[in-house]
């Protein structure tokens, strides 16, 4: 897949995560500009925020980020103040009736795994496509344009 392609790609599984967040909060309709400009911003966000966390890693001479850094990294954003406090508040707001309505909205509230812990997205999104067998499973999905030009595997 060429390039341009997977940054399609990611930029549309990103603006169903960004329109379901926006339908969580209650808002059911926005102009596609304002939805893409949305996405745009988030995408550079979780950049900002993934370079900074990589940034406290390698201050430390690690090569893999650890949960201090991605603390440490929010701080210089200001989305933490440093204290104990905020970060309990945003754990509990994980584990709040918000995360639970982006849960509802993306259809995967009730899914759970055979451990009765909630399945990842795209699991989830595999088990729903297992009843249709096939490039066809594809149809009317983001997905639809990259399986059209792909080859189907020899035996």
């Amino acid at each position: 897949m060429e390039e341009s392609q997977k940054s399609e790609l990611f930029f549309s599984l990103m603006r169903i995560v960004c329109a379901q967040t926006l339908r969580a909060a209650g808002i059911d309709k926005t102009k596609r500009s304002l939805l893409d400009s949305l996405t745009d911003v988030v995408i550079r966000y979780i950049a900002l925020l993934s370079e900074l966390t990589m940034e406290k890693a390698e201050l430390c001479r690690r090569r893999q980020c650890e949960v201090t850094d991605f603390r440490c990294a929010l701080e210089d954003l200001q989305m933490l103040d440093g204290s104990k406090e905020d970060v309990v508040e945003m754990i509990e707001w994980f584990k709040g009736p918000q995360v639970q309505e982006l849960r509802r909205v993306s259809g995967f509230d009730n899914d759970l795994d055979e451990r009765g812990k909630p399945r990842d997205w795209l699991t989830s999104l595999l088990n729903k496509q297992v009843r249709v067998s096939g490039p066809e499973r594809f149809h009317d999905t983001v997905f639809a344009p990259y399986i059209q030009n792909m080859e189907p595997r020899k035996p």
